[in-house]
């Protein structure tokens, strides 16, 4: 019973034997030209890959080539803003500091100028000008020290120190008629009219009616007998202040040139 399927089994294996060995030279063949192919598509690939490679190693090369000075800029550029930005906050920090420290110097400044007027109504004028002296090391500028402390030189009979004080503060606030008046005063009391001729007529030209100068501007050119500028004070007095109690003796001392 089990000889047929044997047969057939044994007939099956003698059929693929003989299939293989008539085809063993095709597959031989087959295979030969399949690992031909192989090898070749390895070898397209390692073309392409050392192809890819070089293209890659060169574009690297022109991109940091053009991208490096770009980046140094930039580095330079964010340096720059970066200090200027310190530079900024320093600024900052310092005008801070200076408006803070500006502010406690103009509050000592202030107490000092409240002495000052204190002790002007006391007559107290050697501890004027000491104040005075400590406002203006605060502040070299302070135009206001220096007009007040004039009037205190002025006041001390120091008149040397009177004008050059009242000189320098006009180079520093620029023209004022009161300080010219005062150095008009000054120069009457050191003599030197001609001088005190031209600040009063400097302080008319800021304030043309006002009758205290025009009064001292008739009286100095009385003095050094200009009788034509003593004429006009006289007339421009006259308008100004008609009521002035003095203006007959005038007329008769302008006659009289």
């Amino acid at each position: 019973m089990y000889i047929i399927p044997i047969a057939i089994i044994i007939l099956s294996i003698g059929t693929i034997l003989v299939i293989v060995i008539r085809n063993a030279p095709q597959l031989s063949n087959l295979r030969a030209e399949s690992v031909a192919e192989i090898r070749e598509d390895q070898f397209k690939d390692e073309m392409i890959s050392k192809k890819l490679k070089r293209s890659i190693v060169k574009w690297q090369s022109s991109f940091f080539g053009f991208v490096s000075p770009l980046l140094k800029q930039l580095v330079e550029i964010l340096n720059i803003i970066k200090l200027k930005a310190l530079e900024i906050k320093e600024k900052n920090k310092a005008k801070t500091k200076f408006v803070d420290n500006k502010n406690d110097q103009d509050e000592k400044i202030d107490e000092l100028f409240q002495k000052v007027d204190s002790l002007i109504k006391k007559g107290d004028f050697d501890a004027c000008e000491k104040l005075l002296i400590s406002i203006i090391e605060l502040d070299h500028k302070n135009v206001d020290a220096f007009a007040t402390l004039g009037q205190i030189y002025y006041e001390k009979k120091s008149y040397n120190e009177a004008r050059q004080t009242l000189e320098h503060a006009l180079k520093l606030g620029g023209e004022d008629d009161e300080t010219y008046f005062d150095l008009a005063l000054i120069s009457k009391e050191m003599e030197d009219y001609t001088k005190s001729l031209e600040y009063i007529k400097k302080a008319i030209s800021l304030n043309e009616n006002n009758p205290r100068y025009l009064d001292s501007l008739l009286e100095t050119a009385l003095k050094i007998k200009d009788r034509s500028e003593a004429i006009t004070a006289y007339e421009k007095l006259k308008q100004v202040n008609p009521d002035n109690k003095k203006l007959e003796e005038f007329k008769k001392m302008v006659d009289e040139l």
